[in-house]
């Protein structure tokens, strides 16, 4: 419990240490500040969320390279931090896109490239950086695949995307470092080029703002949580919808108009300075952002209600919306002209109103809370010699309930499936009768453990009230606190001769 707010503190500690890296250290300081009040950032970071743990593993990777006097054991250990980033949460290995990019400027300087592809990291360092990298995520993909191959196989798909696309840009990496060291690669010397992708970049991100949403409507499989928030926030009922359109206007919510406008300007400038001349450190955090951007504003692939859609941009995202506002900001105060130090101002007091503001209507908002003594109750109702099954309920219950019983209680846990019928449990507490266990069934309600074995002996063992839990919405922030309830059902299941005989 400890842990979250250690994390999410030493997270933005880390992104003002990069910040710097960017821009003056006072203007480094407004954006952190901007990041540390934003509502997204608080919700994440008061609970056991994976993304602020990947924020602060890819921010701190950044930020070791950028330090001078980089040699290989540093550049190790930054790869293994950029590597833990995967191991935090498989599906996410969009944040090694600077991957490429480092083994093909190193390859071309070790072939002798033209000067212009500027590198501030050796062959070797970048051999023990990619090692690293390499060493952690193929622990990460093992231990998913042994620990949780359900899981494995619901992202297995995507992963396997993800990679190979990571794969394949090393290989054409590597041979566009070799045409480049034969002076076949012309092109890398046009003085043009990075503007050009830096303005094309602002604007393909303003275009996705404010023209996105009129001329797009995201569908794809129905998912019955949007009809419910639909009928409830009074919208068009379409399951099918997932508003991804609204990207853009997400970001306008909680960072204010102003700052995403100077943060896309920003991005501008960040993805220009990169190409023209970046050194690792910028690499790794522009690719990064530019990757994870581009796939999940198109479609961030998660429930689109308010703020759970909006855990796909915690990690390096908001942080480079930021980082850009940043540069704006500095661009704006670097000249002593009235205009600009105007400009400059308002737009610092905007990056701190805004966040502030749309935190303040909702500060006390928690996430999961009190269900430690609901889990303390489960344990000593199941007793120590138990074997679990969860049943699906509401709240997602047997999606949250599984891994908390199992590292809390110490027993195994396994979810039933649709097929599971009452004989099959009778049989698996028959042997398990013979491992000294007792099969007892979880959910969160005696009418849930009911359905499936009529006549069982389910009794709540615990009962939890949140009054501080957000909205759920989609077409708006959240403004205002919702009250849920969760309960804690417990069974003991028949053996299969119980079942013979009746």
């Amino acid at each position: 419990f400890a842990l979250v707010p250690i994390v999410g503190a030493l997270s933005i500690a880390a992104f003002y240490a990069v910040a710097c890296r960017f821009v003056r250290s006072p203007v480094a300081l407004v954006a952190t500040a901007a990041l540390a009040s934003n509502v997204v950032q608080l919700h994440f970071a008061r609970d056991a969320y994976s993304e602020i743990l990947q924020q602060f593993l890819l921010l701190g990777s950044v930020w070791l390279v950028s330090l001078p006097g980089l040699d290989r054991r540093r550049a190790l250990t930054a790869g293994i931090l950029l590597g833990t980033t995967v191991a935090a949460r498989v599906d996410g290995p969009l944040s090694l896109a600077a991957l490429p990019v480092i083994i093909g400027i190193a390859l071309a300087h070790r072939a002798g490239a033209p000067s212009n592809l500027h590198h501030d990291l050796s062959p070797r360092n970048a051999g023990a950086f990619s090692a690293g990298v390499a060493a952690v995520v193929t622990l990460a993909v093992v231990d998913v695949a042994w620990r949780s191959p359900t899981y494995a196989r619901s992202v297995g798909g995507r992963l396997i995307l993800e990679s190979g696309a990571l794969v394949g840009a090393i290989v054409v990496a590597a041979v566009l470092a070799r045409l480049a060291a034969g002076r076949k690669l012309r092109f890398i010397a046009r003085t043009w080029l990075p503007s050009a992708i830096g303005a094309a970049s602002a604007v393909t991100l303003l275009a996705a703002w404010l023209v996105r949403p009129h001329v797009q409507q995201v569908r794809g499989a129905p998912i019955p949580l949007v009809g419910l928030l639909q009928r409830a926030d009074h919208l068009g009922f379409d399951p099918r919808l997932h508003y991804t359109q609204d990207s853009m206007r997400w970001f306008a919510w909680y960072m204010g108009p102003p700052a995403l406008a100077a943060g896309i300007a920003g991005v501008g400038l960040l993805i220009r300075g990169t190409v023209r001349r970046g050194k690792t450190f910028q690499w790794i955090f522009t690719m990064a952002f530019v990757a994870a951007g581009v796939v999940y504003l198109w479609d961030a692939n998660a429930l689109p209600d308010q703020l759970w859609v909006m855990r796909r941009f915690v990690p390096i995202v908001l942080p480079g919306f930021l980082i850009g506002a940043a540069l704006t900001l500095q661009w704006l105060t670097s000249r002593r002209e009235p205009w600009r130090l105007v400009l400059g101002g308002l737009l610092a007091v905007s990056m701190l109103a805004w966040p502030i503001t749309a935190t303040a209507v909702v500060p006390a908002e928690t996430t999961q809370a009190h269900l430690l003594a609901a889990l303390t109750a489960t344990c000593r109702a199941i007793g120590p010699n138990a074997a679990v099954v969860i049943l699906p309920g509401s709240n997602s219950f047997d999606q949250i309930a599984p891994q908390s019983i199992r590292s809390f209680c110490g027993v195994p846990v396994a979810i039933r499936e649709p097929t599971m019928t009452a004989a099959d449990l009778a049989n698996l507490a028959q042997r398990l009768r013979t491992d000294g266990r007792v099969l007892e069934l979880v959910a969160d309600t005696p009418a849930h453990i009911r359905a499936v074995l009529p006549g069982a002996d389910a009794r709540v063992v615990a009962d939890v009230v949140d009054r501080h839990e957000l909205e759920q919405t989609l077409m708006k922030p959240p403004r205002f606190y919702w009250t849920k309830a969760y309960s804690f059902a417990v069974a003991p299941a028949p053996f299969a001769r119980s079942a013979n005989a009746g």
